[in-house]
């Protein structure tokens, strides 16, 4: 089984800050947390799987006139539960183990980082 055989749908919700610098108001610091909700289908829909994560937010925006600002984006997600399909074949099992010695890593468990380069049209 190859893990090419991965559907993926997933949403976010973020709750974020954009600071105001007295000097300098073209730069424009960003702190916040971030939701995150992914489901997954396994091998045409035989298996299927969900996570939750949460995470944390920081970047900042560098504004190139009143209505568009480009910016850099950091966000630390962590995996806050999920659930998965119980394997039912031995290559659903190989599947799942993506961690080292056999040990059985469920894609859904990891924490991620996630760097964004982001465009933003003010109005």
């Amino acid at each position: 089984t190859s893990t090419d055989d991965i559907d993926q749908f997933g949403g976010a919700l973020l709750l974020t800050y954009n600071w105001t610098l007295p000097s300098i108001t073209w730069l424009k610091p960003i702190t916040g947390l971030a939701t995150t909700y992914t489901g997954r289908s396994y091998n045409a829909g035989e298996n299927s799987s969900s996570a939750f994560d949460a995470g944390l937010v920081g970047g900042v925006d560098l504004a190139i006139n009143k209505g568009f600002s480009l910016g850099f984006e950091y966000r630390y997600m962590m995996n806050i539960d999920y659930q998965r399909d119980k394997a039912s074949t031995n290559s659903d099992v190989a599947l799942q183990k993506l961690g080292s010695g056999g040990e059985v890593k469920n894609l859904e468990s990891f924490d991620y980082q996630l760097f964004l380069l982001t465009a933003k049209i003010n109005f």
